[in-house]
């Protein structure tokens, strides 16, 4: 039992050195955890070393540690891609993609939020709707709002404005999605699409 509690007291410093983006204590821990043998002892020990150095943006380092990981789950994936994702690295998130369906690696919606975003911040519309489709035809995932707000984005961003009106008709948008509608109108403005901006 004391063994239990220390791995989730150190989950929970972890959490807090990512949330807090505190790279030299997060690393005091990891060499902790390494002395003691429990990385591949607690996964949720492993995902969290994986998630802060990704939020601290020392992705080699979080890459590393996802190596060391016998047994990754959907959880040390997702940290990972994420990371990469926050960086803007589409390449390697869509690598890591492919190697995690290629092991068996069951994905979830965080998985495509994950590639949704670095396809949004690319401009990259044909992969984002390959992403989609797979989404439901591969893996019976339903895309929900938060997917459809990231690739709305990106069809805004790139002024494709007869997608993003259909998209909001088929998904029956209400008005109460701020992001989505600061969002739009900001496109609205960039491309001089006053009719879309106005409805």
């Amino acid at each position: 039992m004391k063994k239990h509690e220390n791995c989730f007291h150190l989950v929970a410093l972890l959490k807090a050195c990512a949330k807090n983006k505190d790279l030299h204590i997060g690393e005091k821990l990891h060499v902790d955890i390494a002395k003691c043998g429990l990385i591949n002892k607690s996964p949720y020990l492993a995902n969290a070393l994986i998630n802060m150095y990704s939020k601290c943006g020392l992705l080699a380092a979080a890459e590393e540690t996802f190596d060391r990981i016998v047994n990754r789950d959907v959880i040390s994936w997702n940290a990972c891609i994420s990371g990469y994702a926050r960086e803007g690295d589409c390449e390697t998130c869509l690598e890591m993609l492919q190697s995690m369906v290629m092991e068996g690696s069951i994905l979830n919606q965080v998985t495509f939020l994950s590639i949704l975003f670095v396809c949004s911040h690319g401009g990259m519309v044909d992969t984002a709707i390959v992403s989609i489709d797979a989404m439901r035809r591969d893996h019976a995932i339903l895309p929900d709002t938060k997917h459809y707000i990231i690739f709305m984005d990106l069809l805004a961003r790139i002024g494709d404005f007869t997608k993003v009106k259909d998209i909001m008709k088929k998904m029956q948008i209400q008005y109460n999605h701020q992001p989505l509608w600061s969002s739009l109108l900001g496109a609205c403005i960039k491309h001089s699409n006053l009719e879309l901006g106005t409805e």
